[in-house]
């Protein structure tokens, strides 16, 4: 692996993304990690109102081995975004060199790799401050461990350790626990049976500080959506076929089409609906629909040449074959789909599919300023809530003012100075303010509670933000209506401002 290309994928990711601010999920491993710093050997014990009241961590959050990280980088540098985003690039750092160790393991030396996945919007986006880049790092880290493994017993040792930090990362990681097997299925070596030690151990250590802490275990006490619901299926189809700028382009030279039919192709179904909605000549509804249908097919020939590819795959099939054990899982298990759950899958894709494919300089081109603006454009949403939060507590910093939210509204409203309401705590009074907003989920609100409008603050969407100017973070969860990637005319979220009324108020 050449350095420079390391170092260019790391500058870039970055850069990008350093100056994001706290966004869809960071707040809450931000708060649990302020809860480690004061409790480092009760993690699941502290609470956050997080959907609809508060309640404890563990009824909430995955393992907390992040948070963990994140503790640390709160206790060395304070709460600074920035410098914790920078624990993020890290772990992308390892992440990087364990896939271009992979990719020379199994002699996939094309550069078209490093070029069409990293420099995506798939992985770009999703390098916040939550699981998913350091979940990866522990995955393709255990990979690589156990594909070198017959260098000596003790990687396939810390190929193991590696999988079980998976796991104190994102209990769906257990997953990789069946890798071990098929390799001593596949070789009768028995010391990759025993390399299963390192794993009970870690998980018979998280389970035993579980019961101490807690009183359960907290694997069994997760809620989860568990059920094959045929729209989460659908949801994913939708949103690997959303990803049309980095695999478009083999999926038409799977039918042996070339550049004029891939550009006249993706002029009419991307580009000049896009057009169409962004002028105001269609609506958006018909947009929507129209570039869902047209995701959904591009979906399902991507899972065509996804399966037509893994037909002809000598190396890395024991990996494929749990990387899709674990995509069943999300889709058995996760209550949505989003881009961030599929990364494993993308990748290892790319590993045996992608690095063995020449594509034309212009696609690679066009791919990368696409995923430029896509992520300025989620670093445009992410600074928005931080920025309007500051607004409205100065407009009314007169009054006290108790808000509900989600993403980073939830951070920065409490950042500055408001308070975050909970239907069972919270007491507020006659003549306090209290702020909604429209676009994100909100904490539930007692019914009783007599609200004033006072008016509604509808903020205009800046330009890069037409990439991303929807609700709830679009990036963050995927539906079947509710692609990720599209353009938009809305605002990313709009404010309505009410005073509690003097009438009647049972608070009183």
């Amino acid at each position: 692996m050449n350095l420079y290309k390391l170092v260019l994928i790391f500058i870039v990711f970055t850069a990008v993304n350093l100056f994001k601010s706290a966004h869809i999920d960071d707040p809450f491993y931000i708060a649990q990690a302020e809860w480690i710093l004061e409790n480092p050997f009760k993690p699941l014990s502290g609470s956050i109102n997080w959907m609809d009241s508060t309640k404890p961590f563990y009824q909430e959050n995955n393992p907390p081995l992040v948070s963990y990280f994140l503790a640390l980088g709160i206790y060395l540098f304070g709460e600074n975004i920035i410098l914790l985003h920078l624990i993020t690039g890290f772990f992308l750092v390892g992440l990087m060199y364990f896939l271009f160790q992979i990719k020379a393991k199994i002699n996939q030396n094309n550069s078209t790799f490093w070029r069409i996945v990293f420099l995506s919007p798939f992985v770009l986006i999703n390098q916040n401050l939550m699981l998913e880049i350091p979940l990866n790092f522990f995955i393709f880290g255990g990979i690589y461990c156990y594909l070198i493994s017959n260098r000596s017993i003790k990687f396939s040792y810390l190929g193991a350790a590696m999988f079980g930090f998976a796991f104190l990362t994102k209990y769906s990681a257990m997953v990789f626990f069946i890798l071990p097997v098929l390799y001593w299925f596949e070789t009768k070596i028995k010391s990759y049976l025993y390399s299963l030690i390192p794993i009970i151990i870690i998980v018979g250590a998280w389970f035993g500080w579980n019961y101490l802490e807690i009183g359960h275990i907290h694997l069994f006490q997760r809620k989860a959506a568990i059920s094959f619901e045929f729209e989460k299926i659908l949801s994913l189809i939708i949103c690997i076929g959303n990803i049309v700028l980095f695999s478009i382009y083999r999926i038409f030279d799977t039918f042996k089409r070339g550049k004029f039919f891939y550009w006249m192709l993706f002029i009419v179904l991307f580009l000049f609906p896009s057009l169409l909605y962004l002028t105001n000549l269609i609506s958006r509804d018909v947009y929507f629909y129209f570039y869902t249908a047209v995701s959904f097919i591009f979906g399902t020939i991507w899972v065509y040449d996804f399966i037509r590819t893994s037909k002809k795959l000598q190396t890395l099939n024991k990996e494929m074959l749990v990387v899709g054990c674990y995509t069943l899982l999300i889709l058995y298990a996760s209550p949505f789909i989003a881009t961030r759950h599929f990364i494993p899958i993308i990748l290892i894709y790319g590993l045996f599919a992608f690095s063995s494919y020449q594509f034309p300089k212009i696609i690679l081109i066009f791919n990368l300023i696409w995923t430029l603006l896509i992520g300025l454009a989620d670093v445009s949403y992410s600074l928005f809530y931080e920025k309007m939060a500051f607004q409205i507590s100065q407009k009314y910093q007169k009054y006290e003012i108790y808000t509900v939210g989600h993403n980073g509204w939830q951070y920065y409203s409490q950042k500055n100075k408001m308070k975050f309401y909970d239907v069972d705590s919270s007491k507020p009074k006659t003549g306090d303010v209290f702020i909604i907003p429209t676009n994100t989920h909100n904490q539930l609100i007692d019914s009783n509670l007599s609200l004033t409008k006072i008016e509604s603050i509808a903020p205009k969407p800046q330009i890069t933000q037409y990439f991303i100017g929807r609700k709830n973070a679009p990036y963050g969860s995927n539906y079947m209506n509710f692609v990720p990637f599209i353009f938009s005319r809305e605002a990313v979220d709009s404010f309505r401002v009410y005073i509690i009324n003097n009438k009647n108020n049972f608070y009183e």
